[in-house]
């Protein structure tokens, strides 16, 4: 995702803003699956120790899988792991990692 001015120094001054929208979905063709595109996850709780002792903070933080742009320049795959088995329940319970 182009979010400051300084992310279009890599693109060329004469283009348009669909120009640089196309170019940059070339360079990285693929949404990212974790942020959906946005660039941004939600942090429920994040544990933080300072001088003071813990502390939690909560809000979007930039995604870790494509770096807060959005889309990624490889192709991303959730990787599931089984948790259990729930009774009446024909396949088994997995958890995104």
């Amino acid at each position: 995702m182009i979010n400051k001015v300084s992310d279009l120094a890599d693109y060329d001054r004469n283009m348009t803003v669909g120009e640089v929208i196309e170019q940059f979905k070339k360079e990285r063709p693929h949404i990212c699956p974790k942020c959906n595109g946005t660039g941004e996850v939600y942090n429920d709780v994040d544990e933080n120790y300072d001088l003071c002792g813990p502390h939690s903070s909560s809000g979007y933080i930039k995604c870790d899988i494509c770096s807060g742009h959005g889309r990624t320049i490889d192709k991303y795959v959730p990787v599931y792991k089984l948790i259990g088995y729930k009774t009446g329940v024909e396949t088994p319970i997995y958890e995104t990692d």
